[in-house]
């Protein structure tokens, strides 16, 4: 789940299933991490040559800009 504040967004949920909105092309089993539109998530690639973390694993695929199921891994 993704709550809106002022100038940002966060995730309310750490762990367990629950949505996320779609950035880029995804695969079920995919690992994220944070995309570049506000609350969005984008799968990890090759062409990631600095450090990006792990937010989540998709469980069911989306289409861009709607929303996704993921399984949470913020702790």
């Amino acid at each position: 789940m993704v709550s809106a504040c002022a100038s940002g967004y966060t995730w309310i949920i750490k762990k367990g299933e629950g949505a996320a909105l779609v950035e880029g092309s995804w695969v079920i089993g995919n690992k994220l991490t944070v995309g570049s539109a506000a609350g969005s998530l984008r799968p990890i690639t090759t062409a990631d040559t600095t450090f990006v973390p792990t937010v989540a694993e998709v469980i069911r695929t989306a289409a861009a800009t709607e929303y996704g199921l993921v399984k949470w891994c913020l702790d």
